[in-house]
């Protein structure tokens, strides 16, 4: 029960910080933990009108099944 509020917390946080932001920038970036489970780390970044950067995690989703594209080569940014 306890995740469920930290995730509601974590949910309204950034509700309240991109609120404002007209433009959102997103990374991916998938890896594998040592024990091979692959992850998808999904980032948003903005910069407010007083120039403070602001990068948040907003999703890690565990992947499945086998990608064809090497780790190393799977990021990039959506603007």
């Amino acid at each position: 029960m306890e995740a469920h509020y930290l995730h509601k917390s974590h949910s309204h946080h950034i509700k309240n910080v991109f609120k404002n932001i007209k433009q959102i920038g997103f990374t991916l970036d998938k890896w594998t933990s040592p024990n091979t489970i692959a992850f998808l780390g999904i980032t948003a970044h903005a910069i407010t009108n007083s120039w403070d950067l602001i990068d948040v995690v907003i999703g890690m989703p565990q992947v499945h099944g086998k990608s064809k594209i090497p780790s190393d080569s799977f990021h990039f940014c959506l603007i």
